[in-house]
C-alpha cells in the first residue's frame, strides 16, 4: 500500500474495519483493544501516527496525519 492508498484510507473514516490511533512515543493501551476485536471478526487496519480531532466534520480536516508521517500500519485480514 502506497501512501497515497493509505490516506485515502484514512480519509474515508473510521469505520468497524479502520482504527487511527494516536501513538507519540509508544502504542497505546487502546490498539491492543482493537487488534483483539479485529482478530475475533473480519480483520481490518491499524493506522498510528493518525491524530483525531473530533470537532471536524471533514474526514480530511478531522484525521490528522502526526508529524507528516504514518508511525505504523497493522494489517489483520482474515
Amino acid at each position: 500500500m502506497n501512501m497515497q492508498e493509505l490516506k485515502k484510507l484514512i480519509y474515508q473514516g473510521e469505520k468497524v474495519d479502520i482504527e487511527c490511533k494516536k501513538a507519540e512515543k509508544s502504542v497505546p493501551k487502546s490498539a491492543y483493544e482493537s487488534y483483539s476485536a479485529f482478530a475475533n471478526t473480519k480483520g481490518g487496519y491499524i493506522i498510528l501516527g493518525v491524530r483525531e480531532d473530533k470537532t471536524k466534520t471533514d474526514p480530511k480536516e478531522r484525521f490528522i496525519i502526526q508529524h507528516g508521517k504514518i508511525t505504523c500500519l497493522i494489517s489483520l485480514q482474515k
